[in-house]
C-alpha cells in the first residue's frame, strides 16, 4: 500500500511539473529574464525525474543521474542568485565557489567509490552555500521590490534545501539499520514535501 502511494505521489510530482511548464508557456514567463534560471531548473529536473523513473522501472542504476542533478542544481541556482544579487563581492563569491566546487565534485565522482561518503560530499559542498544565498536574498528582499517579488520562491528554496539534508541523513540511518518500511515512508514524505515546494513556486509565478 505504501509503495503504491509512493508511486502515485511520484506521478503527481511529474504532473505538477508539466502543469507549471504549461503555465510558463501560456503566460510567456520565459520572457522575464530574472526567472529564466528557475524555468531551466524546473524543465531540467522534469526531464531528469522522468529518466530516473524509467531507469528505476527497468531496475537500472540511476546513481549517475543523481550526480548530474546535484551539479545541475548547484550550477543553475548559483546563476539564478548571481543574477538577482547586485553586489560585486557576492557575485565573485558565487562564481569562484561554483567553479571550485563543481570541479571538486566531478573529480570526486571518478575518484571516490564509497557512495555514502560521496553523498555527504555532494550535499555538504553545495546545499549550505545555496541556503546561504537564499537567506541573503530573502534579507535583501525587504528593501528591494524586484527581489521581493521572488520571496516565496527564495523562502521555499531555504526550506526545501534544509529539509533535503535532514532527509538524506535519515535515509542513511534507515538504510544502515535495514528499516525498509521506515525508508519507504520517509521517501513518501519527501515526495509530499517536494510537491509542496513545487506548489509554492507555481504560486509565486501566479502572483509575479
Amino acid at each position: 500500500m505504501i509503495k503504491i502511494i509512493g508511486a502515485i505521489s511520484g506521478d503527481l510530482i511529474l504532473l505538477l511539473y508539466l502543469i507549471i511548464i504549461i503555465y510558463i508557456l501560456y503566460k510567456k514567463l520565459y520572457k522575464t529574464k530574472v526567472i529564466v534560471p528557475i524555468i531551466i531548473y524546473l524543465i531540467g529536473f522534469f526531464i531528469l525525474e522522468i529518466t530516473m523513473n524509467i531507469l528505476a522501472r527497468y531496475r537500472i542504476s540511476n546513481l549517475f543521474l543523481s550526480n548530474i542533478m546535484i551539479i545541475f542544481q548547484f550550477g543553475i541556482l548559483s546563476y539564478y542568485f548571481k543574477q538577482i544579487l547586485k553586489k560585486k563581492t557576492i557575485k565573485k563569491i558565487i562564481s569562484v565557489s561554483f567553479f571550485i566546487i563543481s570541479f571538486s565534485l566531478i573529480i570526486s565522482f571518478f575518484m571516490i567509490k564509497n557512495q555514502t561518503l560521496l553523498n555527504v560530499i555532494k550535499y555538504f559542498s553545495t546545499y549550505p552555500l545555496l541556503i546561504f544565498y537564499a537567506i541573503y536574498t530573502c534579507f535583501l528582499s525587504i528593501s528591494n521590490k524586484k527581489i521581493h517579488q521572488l520571496t516565496v520562491i527564495n523562502s521555499s528554496f531555504i526550506i526545501y534545501l534544509s529539509f533535503s539534508i535532514l532527509i538524506f541523513f535519515s535515509m542513511d540511518v534507515f538504510i544502515k539499520l535495514k528499516q525498509t518500511n521506515s525508508l519507504i515512508i520517509l521517501l513518501l514524505f519527501n515526495n509530499l514535501f517536494y510537491f509542496s515546494f513545487l506548489v509554492a513556486i507555481l504560486f509565486n509565478f501566479c502572483i509575479f
